[in-house]
């Protein structure tokens, strides 16, 4: 029934399907199709991506359509999609979102060394190790410790 629900046209119901299958965990893995299809079809909303790191995706299909989607869309374009929760998806799946790597160092390559995004520095720096630990060396030097320190929040 929640899976069904992830077709209707109402982003809301959507939305409250995603987040309920989401709570349920590894309990929803035969969702996971349905969730896929609504990244598919645009719908790769912050409860959707959600529930798919919830439930553990690990279906390759969904790196190429997040890969997809960081690569045309701009958040002010597309207020549906959620940047962030995609790029946690892809660092949640580890080294079979390799793939990604040159996406992530990029967006970390944009924060310079301001410190006001030593956050979002950190935050690509951790996706970006789990799944291409061998990049990271391919990163600028970082000034700031915290950006370094192995606490996440």
């Amino acid at each position: 029934l929640l899976a069904h629900a992830l077709t209707h046209t109402n982003a809301e119901i959507r939305n409250l399907a995603a987040l309920s299958l989401g709570l349920k965990g590894e309990w929803s893995t035969s969702a996971i199709p349905a969730l896929v299809e609504c990244v598919r079809n645009g719908h790769a909303s912050y409860h959707v991506l959600g529930a798919l790191g919830r439930i553990g995706c690990n279906d390759p299909a969904l790196v190429k359509l997040l890969i997809e989607q960081l690569k045309k869309t701009h958040p002010a374009n597309d207020p549906d999609f959620n940047e962030d929760m995609a790029y946690l998806d892809l660092g949640l799946m580890g080294e079979r979102a390799r793939a990604a790597a040159p996406l992530v160092e990029a967006e970390y390559r944009k924060m310079g060394n301001n410190q006001d995004f030593a956050a979002s520095r950190k935050f690509y720096r951790r996706i970006l190790a789990a799944i291409a630990p061998n990049r990271l060396n391919q990163l600028p030097p970082s000034q700031n410790k915290e950006e370094l320190s192995e606490d996440w929040p």
